[in-house]
């Protein structure tokens, strides 16, 4: 239940999909410092852990 109101807080304050929210939150609670999913914004810190995309098009 810990991550699923964790969850709920970083939706709303993020502006994120719940299902983007949810990982980011149970990352959180266990303790993650990078979470690394396709289809966030790159470089975005939620509750001390960084989000990394890693398709993302480093420059030339």
């Amino acid at each position: 239940m810990e991550s699923h109101e964790k969850a709920v807080e970083i939706s709303r304050r993020h502006k994120i999909s719940f299902y983007g929210a949810h990982i980011c939150a149970s990352a959180i609670l266990s303790g993650a410092e990078i979470v690394l999913p396709e289809d966030m914004h790159d470089g975005v810190n939620i509750g001390g852990m960084t989000i990394r995309n890693p398709f993302r098009k480093l420059p030339d």
